[in-house]
C-alpha cells in the first residue's frame, strides 16, 4: 500500500521576489552548483522564459551519489511567483509513484521576501519508503545558495 506525504519549509531570502523567481524558473542553468551538479533545460533559447511543459534536468547528490531527475513545469504563475514541477523521470521515481516541487515566493512589506518553499508532495511506492527529507534539505540549501549568489551579483 502506498501513502501520500507532504513536506514544506519557509525560508527568508534577502533578494527581491522577482529576481529570485526569474533565476529559478527562467534561468535555472545559472543556479549555483554548490548543492546541485548542474541544471539543463529543453528550452531552445536559454534566455527565453519557461513555459508549462518545459523540462529541466537536475543533477543532485544523495548520500554522496550523483542522481538525476527530469522535472516538467506543470503549473506556472509569474504574477504570484509560483511554479509547480512534476518529476517525470529519474531515481526519485524508483521510490515514489509521484513527486512534485511547489515553489511560491511570498513578498512581505519589507524589502525581503519569503520563499514558501517548496512543498514537496509525493506518493510513496510502499510504506517502507522514507520521507524525502534529504530532498527537502537539498532544496533548502540550494535556495540559500541562490539567494547568496544573487545578493553578491547585485553588489557588484
Amino acid at each position: 500500500m502506498s501513502s501520500y506525504g507532504k513536506l514544506e519549509v519557509a525560508i527568508e531570502i534577502t533578494v527581491g521576489a522577482y529576481e529570485f523567481y526569474d533565476m529559478v524558473v527562467n534561468r535555472p542553468h545559472h543556479v549555483p552548483n554548490n548543492k546541485l551538479d548542474g541544471v539543463a533545460t529543453n528550452q531552445a533559447d536559454s534566455s527565453s522564459s519557461a513555459k508549462v511543459g518545459s523540462i529541466s534536468s537536475w543533477k543532485y547528490f544523495q548520500d554522496g551519489k550523483a542522481k538525476v531527475c527530469q522535472a516538467m513545469i506543470e503549473a506556472l504563475d509569474s504574477k504570484k511567483h509560483s511554479t509547480t514541477w512534476k518529476i517525470v523521470e529519474g531515481e526519485l521515481l524508483d521510490h515514489y509513484k509521484s513527486f512534485k516541487f511547489i515553489l511560491q515566493i511570498i513578498t512581505t512589506p519589507n524589502p525581503k521576501a519569503t520563499v514558501h518553499m517548496i512543498n514537496l508532495e509525493y506518493e510513496k511506492m510502499h510504506d517502507d519508503v522514507a520521507d524525502p527529507y534529504f530532498m527537502l534539505q537539498t532544496v533548502t540549501d540550494n535556495i540559500k545558495d541562490i539567494d547568496a549568489h544573487l545578493l553578491t551579483q547585485s553588489r557588484t
